[in-house]
């Protein structure tokens, strides 16, 4: 049997890391609506002529991504669910600074290419006017299977064809991941992020204005799609805040061995293929019996394999039993949609529940997180007297209400400052000067402004032309 414990303890590092991962709306100049499917291999194509490597989707054969080393650094622009939402994916750093150069300079380049062929880089959680679709789903073929897994229409009945997943077409998060040095701190650093992730959503809101001004005026929007997209009952403690403190390492990957496997992986002929995981109602028992049975995402009619377990094919497609390898448990890790969350492959604890910043604070969340897991002590203090079913609670309220919100029946103003504190002295103790990359959460606190905030006032007096004005990188 395979030591999924080493898995997730190889990569840690004595050194901490910082790594990002962004994610931006982009929208037409002309009408500040979503990239198409064909806008978005226009960008590619734009990129690659410029040096940029292309990698191809196996099942649509479409341009998925592309990469390029700068300077010696790895850079790869791919999308999210979404056409209109271009993820960056930024090289390993040692340090903020470092982090903070890649981010301004990439962002410069990337904003300078995505004019010239009549297109806005947007720093906002949300595109500002495009509805949730099918025709703007990222075309790459992995994303058949989310379609088919979350099929509901609980919270999209005012659009048409549509299911509640679609709602993914449309976010845009900024999410970083922070090297980690055991297992413990792994684990203390999970326990305490989900626990402040109420704090953090508070103070990092930016999604209030979507579908032309007529979606909900939640502070941070883009949170809530959450808890309608993944919403069958399997998947209950699978996304947002955890049903439990973890004991320890061990005590995780046991629970993330009862979810059910979604999705996997192989190289192909050079190729990395996605595959679909059935007939398994959790990634523990082809862990036990050695083989996961797959088939190509989407090829099989959900609907029905849901209420009877019965593998009716689509598409033409095939079944097959291969035998279990670590990249199965590595791909299950991405279907855990925690606030904060381990990710074996990198040795990385990741936090994901931010929405993407204003123009020129990208850095405040790799900083605020950095500093908080440099200071687990003081975080566990500043939290000490909270559940988990609290910080559920306080995350609704975070989401509706930002600066405004509050945690076990207390206005969360006053923690966020406490965390922020927490933050800054972690920061400090590193001796790097770091600790400079907060002062932008230091003016919100001083404003009582977070972004949303700043975009709703920009709406009432501009409307969605100020929005983008203001949010354009």
């Amino acid at each position: 049997m395979m030591d999924i414990h080493e898995l997730y303890t190889g990569n840690m590092r004595s050194t901490r890391t910082v790594g990002s991962e962004e994610e931006y709306p982009v929208v037409r100049k002309s009408d500040f609506h979503s990239l198409s499917r064909e806008d978005i291999q226009k960008v590619f194509m734009s990129l690659i002529a410029d040096g940029w490597e292309e990698q191809r989707d196996h099942q649509t054969g479409r341009v998925s991504a592309v990469s390029k080393n700068v300077d010696g650094r790895p850079f790869k622009v791919t999308t999210d669910f979404g056409t209109g939402t271009l993820e960056v994916n930024y090289p390993v750093s040692q340090n903020l600074h470092e982090a903070e150069q890649d981010l301004r300079t990439n962002l410069s380049y990337l904003s300078k290419r995505l004019d010239e062929n009549g297109f806005l880089i947007l720093g906002y959680g949300i595109q500002p006017v495009t509805n949730p679709g099918r025709d703007i789903v990222a075309e790459k073929g992995r994303y058949r299977t989310l379609e088919q897994r979350f099929w509901t229409r609980e919270h999209c009945s005012f659009l048409e064809n549509v299911t509640d997943v679609h709602f993914h077409t449309i976010n845009a998060s900024n999410q970083v991941h922070i090297g980690v040095k055991n297992k413990r701190e792994a684990i203390e650093s999970v326990n305490l992020l989900n626990l402040a992730s109420p704090v953090i959503i508070a103070l990092m809101g930016n999604s209030p204005i979507w579908l032309n001004g007529r979606g909900l005026r939640y502070k941070d929007s883009r949170q809530i799609f959450w808890d309608w997209v993944v919403n069958v009952s399997q998947d209950k403690f699978r996304k947002g805040i955890p049903e439990r403190i973890f004991n320890d390492l061990d005590d995780y990957i046991k629970q993330q061995l009862s979810f059910e496997p979604v999705l996997t992986a192989r190289v192909e002929n050079g190729e990395v293929h996605y595959y679909e995981v059935i007939g398994a109602k959790n990634l523990g028992e082809p862990v036990r019996t050695g083989n996961i049975t797959v088939a190509e995402p989407g090829a099989i009619n959900r609907k029905i394999y849901d209420a009877t377990g019965q593998v009716r094919l689509i598409d033409g497609g095939t079944v097959k039993t291969i035998p279990i390898d670590f990249i199965d448990v590595l791909a299950h890790d991405s279907f855990s949609w925690y606030e904060a969350r381990l990710k074996a492959e990198y040795g990385t604890v990741e936090l994901r529940c931010c929405a993407q910043q204003l123009p020129g604070e990208q850095i405040v969340v790799p900083a605020l997180a950095l500093g908080l897991i440099e200071n687990l002590s003081g975080l566990q203090k500043a939290l000490s007297r909270f559940s988990l079913e609290d910080a559920r609670t306080a995350r609704i309220n975070a989401i509706k209400y930002g600066l405004n919100a509050s945690y076990d029946g207390t206005g969360i103003f006053d923690l966020i400052k406490g965390v922020l504190d927490v933050s800054r002295e972690g920061l400090t103790q590193r001796g790097l000067g770091e600790e400079v990359y907060l002062e932008p959460l230091d003016r919100r606190l001083m404003d009582r402004k977070s972004p949303a905030d700043i975009i709703l006032d920009t709406y009432s007096r501009s409307g969605i032309p100020g929005i983008v004005e203001l949010t354009s990188i």
